[in-house]
């Protein structure tokens, strides 16, 4: 068993490495691992003023965000997302 947790580990650390949508609270943040340096995009109404600080792929509330999944490079050198309601556009 210490031996399957040794190679968990190592697997892990060679995985979990640079820029990607790591954080599973939302995808407006990228984080950079094993740094845990992370960069949080918010959106703002232009009219409204609301403001969108987290959103998840698939919600379904009435009030919930609307976020549709783009393409996305496994090494997280490439993701794109898109927010319908809001016309907006993320792309990294």
């Amino acid at each position: 068993m210490a031996g399957m947790r040794t190679q968990y580990e190592e697997l892990k650390s060679l995985l979990a490495r640079g820029w990607n949508t790591w954080n599973t609270r939302s995808v407006l943040s990228h984080v950079l691992l094993p740094e845990a340096f992370a960069v949080n995009l918010g959106l703002r109404h232009p009219t409204d003023g609301l403001y969108l600080k987290e959103a998840l792929f698939g919600r379904s509330g009435k009030d919930e965000e609307q976020v549709r999944p783009g393409p996305h490079a496994t090494d997280g050198s490439y993701t794109e997302g898109c927010s319908p309601g809001l016309e907006q556009k993320e792309e990294t």
